[in-house]
C-alpha cells in the first residue's frame, strides 16, 4: 500500500471484499429507495388534499347525482367536497377490489401489453392474476388506456401501483397501438392479452421461447381455452374454400391434435407475442382489431416471416366471453395460406427424452429437420405417451404431433384412421421396423418408407460377447438386412456402417447422416478448468462397460502419475457396485441436466468404450462445446474424424492415461485441440448439413421439401456426400 512497515491496516481477501462491497452497495439502494418512497406518499398525500382536486371530485358527483335529469347548478355547488374526493372514491373501490403493488423488473423480458377495453372489475382481475403468477417478475406490464372511456378506469393506477399507462393516440387502432409501444419498448417483444383472458402458468415462457426458437416467426399465438375445456382460439388456417377457419374450434382441449406448435395464416387478436422489428408502417386506417390482426398476419408473411399458434402458451376464459371481434374468421384466406407441404409418421420405442440419452438427442434432431423443411410431424411410440409427460409436452412445444391419450389407443388404431393422407413413415429400430414395415404397406398405401437403424444391433451384440453368440447374433442381422431391402431409404450415422450395408444393399437407397450437433463452446479459458468427465446413460451397455474398464484399469495409473486429476461422472442408471468402485477423486453427479455448466469446467472428457457400433453422441456433444476427447477407436469409429481432430484416440489403459495427462497438462495443446474440435463439428454435424442430406433424400424419393428451405447449391452438396468422407481413423481397424 506503500505505507510503512509496522503501520495498522486492513486486508480484505478474496469472496469476503465482495461480499463487503455487495453489501454495502445493497444498503445504499435501500437508503435511495426508502428516501423515493416517502417522497412519492407526501406527493400522494398533497394531491389528494390539493383543493382543484376536490373540486373536480365534487364536480364530478354532481354530475353523477343528476344524470337522467335536468343538473342543478346550485345543487351541484351544495355537495359538500368530501363525500366525492379521491381518498373517498378510492376507498370505495378498496371495498371491492384490493391494492395491488406490482413488481419492477429489473431485466425485463418483455412487455405485457393489455387494451383497457373491459370495465375496472375486469380489469383489476386480469392485473391481480399476472401478479399473481409472477409475470410481473420479468416483464414489465402496460394498460392501453384509450380503447374506452369509463370514469373508473382513471382511479385504476392509484389502486395498482407500478402500473404503466399507456394512452393509444387512436381508439381500437391495433397496430398503432403496436408501433407505439416498440417505440419506447428498447425492442423488447410485446404480448399482447385480452382483460378477458388468464394465462395459465409459463404462458409468457411459451411465447417467448417460441420466439427464440423460431428465429423466422414473427407473430406467434398462444391457444385460449373456456371452462368448459374447449377450444375458443388457437389461429386459422386456410379450408378447401380458400377461406379462413379456426383452428380446433369448440373441439377438447386435451385431444393431441390441438396440440402441438404449428404454422398458421392468422391468429386471433386475443392473446399473442410480436417481434417489434415486424411492425409495417403504421397507417392507422382499420379500427376492427380482428380485421387489423388479420392485415398483420397477411403483413408478416409476405414479408416471408411465419405465423406460429403455440397451444402450449394458454389462457383461460369465461364461457360467456364472446371473441368474434377479435377472432375475423371465415375471411378470405390469402394465396400463400399456411399450412404444411406434407405429412410424415415417425415411430420408435419411446418418447425421444434428449437431455437424457444421445439415441434420444438423434431422433429428437431428425424430427425438428423434417419440420424445418415444411412438413407437418406425428411421432408414436410403441410403449406409449402418457398424456401428463412433460417430456411429451415439450415435444408438442417443438411443433411435434403425439399419438397419446385420449386419442387413438394404438399405432395400429391411429393408422387406420390417418395412414391414407401419411406421405413418408420413418421407423426407428430393427425392432420396431420388422414389425411395422409390412402393416404401413398396408394402412398407408402412397407413404415412403425410410428406415433408420440407429446403430447395426447386430454389431454391437457381436462385439460385446466376442463372437460368442453367432447365432443370436445372425438373426438380428438378417432382420436388419430385410428392413434395409424393405425400406425405400435408409438412413445411417456411422461412416462405417455405410461401409458394411454398401456391400450388403447398395448405395442407391442409403444415405449417410452424420449427428448433428450444434457448437456452443464456452467462453471459459483453459486456466479455468480442471478435471475431465465421463458422460452417458448407463442403462446402455456399452456405457456400463466403459466405465468399469476405466475405474479399474485407467483411473490408477492417473492416480499413480498425476494425483489430483478429478473424473466427474454425469448420466442415470449408474448401478450401486459401478458407484462404489468410485474413489475420492471421482465424482457422480447422476443426471445433469443442464451439462453445458459441466463441460464449461472441465478440460477433456473420456470415451472408453471397449464395444458398441453406430455413432457415438458423447464425442459429439463434448467438441459441441470446445471440449476435447480422449477416446478408444470404437468411440471415434465412423464419426469421419482422425486422431487429432479434436479427439486422442487411445486403446490400451497406459496409452488412455498418458493422453489424458497430456491433454490435460499441456496448454498449447488444448487450446489447439478445443479450436479443431468446434471446428469439426461445425464441419461435419451442423443441423445444416443435416437439412441438405435429407432435404436431398425426399427429392430422390419424389417427396416435397417447402420453398426456401434447401436450396439447390445444398442438394448438391448433400448428394455429393453421401458417400462418407474417408479418413486416417477408419477405427474398425485401429
Amino acid at each position: 500500500t506503500g505505507q510503512r512497515l509496522g503501520s495498522p491496516t486492513t486486508v480484505r481477501l478474496g469472496p469476503l471484499s465482495a461480499v463487503e462491497d455487495r453489501a454495502t452497495a445493497m444498503e445504499r439502494q435501500i437508503r435511495h429507495l426508502q428516501s423515493e418512497i416517502v417522497a412519492l406518499t407526501t406527493e400522494l398525500e398533497r394531491r389528494d388534499a390539493h383543493p382543484p382536486a376536490q373540486d373536480m371530485f365534487t364536480t364530478l358527483g354532481a354530475l353523477f347525482t343528476q344524470l337522467g335529469g335536468a343538473v342543478d347548478p346550485q345543487a351541484m355547488l351544495r355537495l359538500s367536497a368530501p363525500d366525492f374526493s379521491l381518498r373517498h372514491a378510492l376507498a370505495q373501490l378498496e371495498c371491492k377490489h384490493a391494492r395491488l403493488v406490482l413488481r419492477i423488473a429489473a431485466s425485463p423480458r418483455a412487455l405485457i401489453a393489455i387494451p383497457a377495453d373491459a370495465d375496472f372489475a375486469t380489469l383489476h382481475a386480469c392485473l391481480a392474476s399476472l401478479h399473481l403468477a409472477g409475470f410481473d417478475r420479468d416483464a414489465e406490464i402496460v394498460l392501453l388506456d384509450g380503447f374506452s372511456d369509463p370514469a373508473e378506469l382513471a382511479l385504476l393506477p392509484s389502486l395498482i401501483r407500478n402500473l404503466r399507462v399507456l394512452r393509444a393516440e387512436t381508439p381500437l387502432d391495433l397496430v398503432g397501438c403496436l408501433a407505439q409501444l416498440a417505440q419506447g419498448g428498447a425492442g423488447l417483444p410485446i404480448l399482447w392479452l385480452s382483460p378477458q383472458l388468464r394465462p395459465d402458468a409459463g404462458w409468457v415462457d411459451a411465447l417467448l421461447e417460441t420466439l427464440d426458437r423460431e428465429p423466422d416467426s414473427m407473430l406467434v399465438g398462444g391457444r385460449v381455452v373456456g371452462a368448459d375445456r374447449l377450444i375458443r382460439e388457437c389461429g386459422m388456417l386456410a379450408d378447401g374454400r380458400g377461406r379462413l377457419e379456426a383452428i380446433g374450434a369448440m373441439g377438447e382441449a386435451s385431444q393431441p391434435q390441438w396440440s402441438y406448435l404449428r404454422e398458421v395464416e392468422a391468429i386471433g387478436a386475443i392473446g399473442f407475442a410480436v417481434r417489434p422489428g415486424c411492425l409495417p408502417p403504421h397507417a392507422g386506417t382499420e379500427i376492427h382489431r380482428g380485421l387489423a390482426m388479420r392485415g398483420l398476419c397477411r403483413t408478416v408473411r409476405g414479408a416471408g416471416h411465419r405465423v406460429l399458434v403455440q397451444p402450449q402458451a394458454s389462457a383461460s376464459c369465461a364461457d360467456d366471453v364472446d371473441f368474434s371481434l377479435l377472432s375475423a374468421a371465415h375471411a378470405e384466406a390469402s394465396a400463400d395460406a399456411g399450412g404444411f407441404v406434407a405429412h410424415a409418421l415417425v415411430i420408435d420405442g419411446t418418447l425421444p427424452r434428449p437431455d437424457h440419452d444421445a439415441g434420444s438427442l438423434a431422433t429428437f434432431e431428425q424430427l425438428q429437420v423434417l419440420r424445418q423443411l415444411g412438413w407437418q410431424v406425428t411421432f408414436a411410440a410403441t410403449a406409449g405417451i402418457a398424456e401428463d409427460d412433460p417430456d411429451a409436452h415439450r415435444l408438442e412445444a417443438h411443433g411435434i404431433e403425439l399419438v397419446r391419450a385420449p386419442g387413438p389407443a394404438s399405432i395400429t388404431a391411429w393408422l387406420m384412421q390417418n395412414g391414407a393422407r401419411l406421405d413418408m413413415v420413418q421407423v426407428w429400430r430393427h425392432t420396431n421396423a420388422s414389425q411395422f414395415l409390412d402393416r404401413l404397406r398396408a394402412l398407408a398405401p402412397r407413404a415412403k418408407l425410410i428406415f433408420s437403424p440407429a446403430d447395426l444391433h447386430h454389431l454391437r451384440e457381436q462385439r460385446r460377447s466376442g463372437g460368442s453368440t453367432i447365432d443370436a447374433t445372425e438373426w438380428i442381422r438378417a432382420q436388419e438386412i430385410a428392413c434395409t431391402r424393405s425400406a425405400d431409404a435408409t438412413i445411417v450415422h456411422s461412416d462405417a456402417e455405410f461401409d458394411m450395408l454398401q456391400g450388403e444393399v447398395g448405395t442407391a437407397s442409403l444415405r449417410l447422416m452424420r449427428w448433428i450437433a450444434r457448437p456452443a463452446p464456452a467462453p471459459r479459458g483453459y486456466a479455468d478448468r480442471g478435471g475431465i468427465c465421463f458422460v452417458g446413460s448407463f442403462a446402455h451397455g456399452p456405457n456400463e462397460d466403459g466405465l468399469r474398464w476405466f475405474l479399474a484399469e485407467i483411473m490408477p495409473r492417473l492416480r499413480r502419475a498425476r494425483p489430483g486429476i478429478v473424473l466427474h461422472v454425469a448420466g442415470g442408471g449408474l448401478s450401486q457396485d459401478l458407484a462404489d468402485m468410485a474413489g475420492p477423486d471421482v465424482e457422480i453427479h447422476g443426471w445433469v441436466a443442464d451439462l453445458a455448466a459441466l463441460f464449461a469446467g472441465v478440460r477433456l472428457s473420456v470415451a472408453p468404450l471397449r464395444y458398441g457400433a453406430g455413432f457415438k453422441g458423447k464425442v459429439a456433444t463434448s467438441l459441441s462445446f470446445g471440449v476435447p476427447v480422449v477416446g478408444t477407436g470404437i468411440a471415434v469409429e465412423g464419426t469421419g474424424l482422425a486422431d487429432g481432430d479434436g479427439i486422442l484416440v487411445a486403446n490400451r489403459p497406459g496409452a488412455f492415461a498418458d493422453a489424458i495427462i497430456r491433454l490435460h497438462d499441456n496448454e498449447a495443446l488444448w487450446r489447439a485441440q478445443s479450436a479443431r474440435a468446434v471446428e469439426r463439428c461445425r464441419t461435419l454435424y451442423s443441423p445444416e448439413a443435416a437439412v441438405a442430406v435429407y432435404g436431398a433424400l425426399l427429392t430422390s424419393l419424389g417427396l416435397p421439401v417447402a420453398p426456401g428451405r434447401t436450396t439447390a447449391d445444398d442438394l448438391s452438396t448433400a448428394n455429393k456426400s453421401v458417400a462418407p468422407v474417408s479418413t486416417p481413423a477408419r477405427v474398425s481397424k485401429a
